[in-house]
């Protein structure tokens, strides 16, 4: 997955499966508009749900792999 900081700093991020389990976790140490991979090999089909925390600030998303 490709992501694009717009701010500096860390951002942490939890990937959930279906059953709300944690199945990836990391730091992205980010500078200005970069773009950053998270690796998704270990994802097989589904729907997950994404939370990145950066500054106090939580950020959600949910994404689908076919």
């Amino acid at each position: 997955m490709l992501v694009t900081a717009l701010a500096e700093g860390e951002f942490t991020y939890n990937i959930y499966n279906e059953s709300n389990e944690i199945v990836s976790q990391g730091v992205l140490n980010c500078s200005n508009n970069g773009s950053y991979g998270i690796n998704l090999g270990f994802c097989s089909y589904g729907t997950y749900n994404i939370e990145v925390s950066y500054n106090e600030h939580v950020y959600e998303g949910t994404f689908i792999l076919d």
